[in-house]
């Protein structure tokens, strides 16, 4: 099995990450949650759609920072990828010139078969 990851196919991913994190960052899930309460004078859920307002709200903005995290994480995995493949290039032009050197000697000749 192979696995091919293309260094602009990871930054599309990423950017496509922040935009999601951004949208949703821009919502408020919590706010009419928090006006409930007064829909409800004395009763006992009045408390109950406050908390659960506060609780929605950390849960966006940790969905959110989770988001964000694993888009610089991509990021980062996107420059590694670029990094690896010019050094595996580099190493590869590197051992193509030695064994040209080589075979310009005529080895084989001069010391029998190798």
């Amino acid at each position: 099995m192979d696995i091919q990851m293309i260094k602009t196919d990871v930054v599309k991913s990423s950017n496509a990450m922040n935009d999601i994190a951004d949208a949703l960052a821009k919502f408020d899930f919590a706010g009419p949650l928090e006006d409930l309460g007064s829909a409800m004078p004395g009763g006992q859920s009045a408390g109950g759609a406050k908390s659960l307002s506060a609780e929605w709200k950390r849960d966006q903005d940790s969905w959110v920072k989770a988001a964000r995290d694993h888009q610089k994480a991509s990021m980062q995995d996107a420059n590694h990828i670029e990094a690896t493949d010019v050094g595996a290039a580099e190493e590869g032009r590197r051992q193509t010139s030695t064994v040209s050197a080589s075979a310009g000697l005529n080895l084989e000749n001069k010391l029998g078969p190798i």
